[in-house]
């Protein structure tokens, strides 16, 4: 698993919102994670998959992308994509 810190947050100009065209600020959302320490949130294909006894996601095996997410400080639109690796923003 990738630390926080090897995700480039430079790999990308900042956007313009599509909502009403001013400058958008890099940033993430964070998520709870064990022992409820943040951490990025991650994207998984597919429906979720949920243990019929435990209750928890299966995420064995699968694929996990970062989540880095844009907002407009004009309007607030939060815009995120899920690139393909940590260096990777096209």
């Amino acid at each position: 698993m990738l630390a926080l810190t090897e995700i480039d947050m430079d790999a990308m100009d900042s956007p313009r919102c599509p909502k009403c065209g001013h400058e958008m600020d890099r940033g993430l959302i964070l998520d709870s994670g064990d022992l409820n320490r943040p951490r990025p949130p991650q994207w998984l294909k597919g429906q979720p998959d949920v243990g019929s006894i435990s209750g928890n996601l299966k995420t064995a095996g699968q694929r996990r992308l970062f989540v880095i997410t844009y907002r407009c400080g004009a309007c607030g639109l939060l815009e995120s994509y899920a690139p393909a690796s940590p260096g990777s923003y096209s």
